[in-house]
């Protein structure tokens, strides 16, 4: 019934929207579990290992993707010099 909703919205969008709503959604939970200091309290070498998972997660999805189902992966675009 939600889906019905969506039709013709491309999955991307849904994707950033709820990523975007559930960020929204836990930073109160933060405020109330640690305080307004927990939200920046990582030190430098977390924010580097959640940025590298980040970079690793990606990639690792993006080129299972295009290997599995090349239907599914996103549109290549060839560098012209």
């Amino acid at each position: 019934m939600i889906a019905r909703r969506f039709k013709g919205v491309p999955s991307p969008v849904i994707a950033t929207g709820q990523l975007t709503a559930s960020t929204i959604i836990m930073i109160p939970v933060v405020l109330i579990a640690y305080g307004p200091a927990g939200l920046l309290s990582a030190s430098p070498p977390v924010w580097a290992a959640v940025l590298g998972l980040a970079l690793l997660s990606t990639a690792f999805a993006t080129s299972s993707i295009s290997t599995s189902s090349p239907r599914l992966a996103p549109p290549m675009r060839r560098w012209s010099l």
